[in-house]
């Protein structure tokens, strides 16, 4: 076992011996979605994630669970001082520090708007408004960032590999950027996506990313305070859990 993955492995040992003390899940993510995710793909040690708006490497991250498995991908997000942490702690993974933006957008660059709480940041101005509308909050900052579009994105970093894991949660923007991977026929395994203000029995009738999603062979599997759990059905079968068997998903 490579020097970096051993080092991986004794951390994901050491995290899991303390929640076995605690009677805890081990869980990074802010609302528990790699628990969820990590039953699905129950240990596969060489997966490839996709993380869109990945913000912190450790904390909240849905993605970090899966690097101490062994698995890499690529972590995009616009918001200052993150690629150190990144190289330090995540060397598999590639780290983008820009915008992703939708394949329409013509701009190399676009206006980040900082939030104290910088998990708000975001580059979209309806998200903008939403936050000063509803929850009277302005930003203190305003930065100029590079961008990419899904296509490039998609071309340069992934190619022909299996994204087994599409996680994305960019603070307003998702549908389009979601349209572009449906258009582009890039259909990862399992997309794990924000959604806020849904509550789960009314996805189906409310969301535009379910409408946009199902039109495109997905099922909509779970969901958590932030998130939409979705998986394609003709990735169902590659599935090596035991956990899927008490569902009705063999279609």
């Amino acid at each position: 076992m490579p020097i970096i993955k051993l080092k991986e492995f004794f951390k994901l040992k050491f995290y899991r011996m303390v929640n076995r003390f605690l009677k805890t899940f081990l869980t990074f993510s802010a609302d528990g979605e790699d628990v969820i995710l990590g039953k699905l793909f129950s240990n596969k040690l060489d997966g490839f994630y996709l993380d869109i708006g990945a913000n912190s490497y450790q904390f909240g991250s849905n993605t970090y669970y899966f690097y101490l498995l062994g698995w890499s991908g690529i972590c995009i997000d616009p918001l200052p001082n993150l690629k150190k942490s990144y190289s330090k702690y995540r060397p598999r993974d590639c780290f983008l520090n820009k915008a992703i933006v939708n394949n329409k957008t013509k701009d190399f660059e676009k206006k980040l708007f900082l939030f104290d709480d910088l998990d708000n940041s975001t580059t979209s101005k309806n998200r903008l408004n939403d936050l000063k509308q509803n929850f009277d909050r302005t930003p203190t900052k305003i930065l100029t960032i590079e961008t990419i579009t899904t296509k490039n994105l998609i071309e340069t970093y992934v190619n022909k590999k299996d994204i087994h894991i599409l996680n994305l949660d960019i603070e307003g923007g998702e549908k389009e950027i979601l349209q572009d991977f449906m258009n582009l026929k890039v259909l990862p395994w399992v997309i794990c996506v924000e959604e806020l203000g849904i509550f789960s029995d009314h996805v189906s009738k409310q969301s535009e990313i379910y409408k946009l999603l199902n039109k495109n062979s997905y099922i909509f599997f779970s969901k958590t305070f932030l998130s939409s759990i979705y998986i394609h059905k003709d990735s169902i079968k590659k599935f090596n859990t035991p956990y899927l068997n008490d569902f009705n998903l063999r279609i």
